[in-house]
């Protein structure tokens, strides 16, 4: 004989702690893919660390971390400063405080210098840069991510994951990350 929650002497379940959520979306139209079938990017933005004359690079947009990191290669291949003395954690090499240019703004960020790891992002935005810039991101039927950021009380539109259909046709040809 089974006996109530609230006989047991349990507070009863609310009604949204005895559903089961979803853990994938359903196709909404023809050529839009559930999460289960093709996952979405990971959010990156174009972005020039120091100067609009350096190279350019994808930063991963990381809300998991409580630090803005840049790789050591990037450092040297760019010419930037490298501090490594004071209270600079044991696993990071030194740190640096540079512009990150998106369009024609900039805010300044402090970034601890990291080791380069083969086939990881060079730029790491964490909460330091989120906290700052206060973005928001919208998720489009196509499968891209826009994102709506504050540069210096300026709203900056920029699409930080691209459409299925974009990253198929650049996996067949060219590269996005590079561009």
């Amino acid at each position: 004989m089974s006996t109530s929650r609230a006989q047991a002497g349990q507070r009863p379940r609310r009604r949204s702690q005895s559903r089961t959520p979803k853990e994938y979306f359903q196709p909404l139209e023809r050529g839009v893919y559930s999460l289960t079938e093709r996952p979405p990017e990971v959010p990156t933005l174009k972005v020039y660390i120091g100067s609009k004359n350096n190279t350019p690079v994808r930063a991963l947009v990381n809300t998991g971390s409580g630090y803005n990191t840049l790789t050591k290669s990037y450092i040297d291949e760019n010419g930037l400063n490298m501090e490594s003395d004071g209270d600079i954690p044991l696993w990071f090499f030194g740190r640096t405080t540079e512009r990150v240019w998106l369009f024609n703004y900039y805010i300044l960020q402090k970034f601890f210098i990291v080791e380069t790891v083969p086939g990881a992002h060079p730029c790491q935005l964490g909460m330091p840069f989120i906290a700052v810039t206060n973005p928001s991101f919208c998720y489009r039927p196509d499968g891209s991510v826009d994102c709506t950021m504050d540069f210096d009380k300026i709203g900056i539109r920029a699409q930080v994951s691209r459409s299925l259909q974009q990253r198929e046709e650049e996996e067949r040809g060219g590269s996005w990350r590079n561009a």
